[in-house]
């Protein structure tokens, strides 16, 4: 077992509670949902080039094809709201120990996406199809949450991905931070 877990918590609680600050409530009408889900997806591709796919799937990331369509279905859930949005494109030269510590900040928002969906539910108002990525992996969030923190205390880590993973995570909040923060 390594410190990987504790040292990514320790390392960005503040810069987690700051991004709590600057996020809005995106439950009172369609547009507050959908500028919600573009300013999101705005800190998703500003982070994106940190997630080296390769590199988590040699570190046997269990379920990443899902975890990987999870995000992509942000973009059709704009879609369907009709918001302009830009492709996630995959990049492979970031790194294992980047792309662990930015992974570990986006599979945390999973638990943002249930409460926020518990306050959407029944909304008239809102396309069904538009809440894919606030339902995350449905009824299996705390079992992937669970199969997502042992792995990450499962990885052979060196004191370089450490320091690697470390700063994607607070490098991964600040692309929310700014992307919250413009709005």
């Amino acid at each position: 077992m390594n410190n990987l877990l504790p040292e990514l918590r320790s390392a960005t609680s503040a810069l987690h509670r700051e991004l709590d600050g600057l996020v809005p409530d995106p439950t009172s009408d369609t547009a507050a949902y959908g500028g919600y889900l573009s300013r999101f997806h705005d800190g998703l591709a500003a982070a994106w080039p940190m997630l080296d796919w390769e590199k988590l799937n040699q570190l046997a990331l269990p379920d990443a094809a899902l975890r990987k369509q999870r995000y992509h279905s942000l973009g059709m859930d704009l879609d369907r709201l009709g918001i302009p949005h830009a492709e996630l494109t995959d990049h492979t030269a970031a790194g294992a120990g980047t792309a662990t510590g930015c992974l570990y900040v986006l599979e945390g928002s999973i638990h943002g996406g249930g409460i926020l969906l518990a306050k959407l539910a029944g909304r008239g108002d809102l396309p069904d199809d538009s809440l894919s990525f606030l339902r995350g992996f449905g009824d299996e969030n705390s079992p992937m949450w669970s199969s997502f923190t042992g792995w990450l205390s499962r990885i052979d880590t060196t004191p370089e991905f450490l320091v690697a993973a470390r700063e994607a995570a607070m490098r991964t909040f600040a692309c929310f931070i700014h992307s919250f923060g413009q709005h």
